[in-house]
């Protein structure tokens, strides 16, 4: 098994813009209005203590609640950079509140839903339905395929998932040790293993694997039981895409492959300006405090960036 040499940034597209994490820094980069690059950069100031929160599995959910409220930050900056002075403002509380709501609906469609179908056709059907819980998985998985396919034909969300792959054309380019420009950036795919796309497709899988070894229960009591279980999966699904996205070996590369072709959904190809903001955001990550704007704490100063870049 071969290890790849990566310092794993990792990324997220927000609204006109994205936002990459290292450690314990974090960037954003959005273009506003008009026509200029926001930047800003952060220090999480984590503590890094090797305890339960370094343990396999306990570590992916742990780390998955830390990104959800990062992550809503940095929504919540985007939404009012790109709406401009003259837009209307959302504040951190109606963020989180539209994410909190997205993900109870996540829970009742991807794993209430499907149980709830799988009991209404035990009921229904004259046949005994065997493996009741593969029945209920495949049909979650179904749902979950079902509901990316619809979300990538909606036209707003399609620069979004612009900026989603330009987030990882530049994360290929900065782990092929290109020079982060927006010529070379350009050659890359759009589609990324260490991907949330990929990240989710495995959560379907392995609770499909879970679930099936689980006895069959009255609705109530199932319900639960898989609502409980989801840290579980989530955590399993964590070191199955940090394992795939350390090493690269072909039988890993197969089991990504599914996630990678779930991509071509989630990822579109982005245009040289929306490229310049990745650049923009990741360069602010690998940069030292040198170019950091002293009369604005934490706040990237962008012509220092590009000066630099062009030299």
């Amino acid at each position: 098994m071969k290890e790849k040499t990566s310092l794993a940034v990792g990324g997220q597209a927000v609204l006109e813009g994205v936002m990459f994490r290292l450690q314990n820094k974090v960037t954003l980069a959005v273009r506003k209005p008009d026509g200029t690059i926001y930047v800003e950069k952060k220090n999480l100031g984590l503590k890094k203590e090797k305890r339960i929160s370094s343990w396999p599995v306990i570590r992916g959910s742990l780390n998955l609640i830390e990104a959800l409220s990062v992550g809503v930050e940095m929504l919540t900056k985007s939404a009012n950079l790109s709406e401009g002075e003259e837009g209307e403002n959302l504040s951190k509380k109606e963020i989180f509140s539209a994410v909190f709501l997205a993900v109870i609906t996540a829970i009742g469609l991807f794993f209430v839903l499907p149980t709830l179908i799988t009991g209404f056709l035990e009921k229904v059907t004259p046949y005994n339905l065997g493996f009741k819980n593969l029945i209920e998985g495949l049909i979650r998985l179904g749902i979950f395929l079902t509901y990316i396919f619809f979300v990538s034909k909606v036209k707003e969300i399609h620069r979004v998932f612009q900026y989603h792959g330009a987030e990882h054309m530049v994360v290929h380019c900065h782990e092929q040790g290109e020079e982060l420009t927006v010529e070379n950036a350009m050659k890359y795919s759009p589609l990324h293993k260490r991907c949330g796309t990929s990240f989710l497709l495995i959560v379907m899988v392995i609770s499909i694997l879970i679930f099936s070894l689980l006895p069959w229960m009255a609705l109530i009591p199932r319900v639960l039981l898989r609502i409980v279980l989801i840290p579980l999966i989530a955590g399993l699904a964590y070191e199955v895409t940090k394992l795939t996205g350390k090493y690269n070996n072909s039988i890993l590369n197969i089991v990504m492959f599914p996630g990678l072709m779930l991509q071509k959904l989630t990822t579109k190809n982005p245009d040289p300006a929306q490229v310049e903001v990745a650049i923009a955001a990741i360069k602010a990550l690998l940069e030292d405090d040198s170019v950091i704007d002293r009369e604005k704490p934490n706040l990237y100063n962008i012509d220092e960036i590009a000066n630099e870049a062009e030299v």
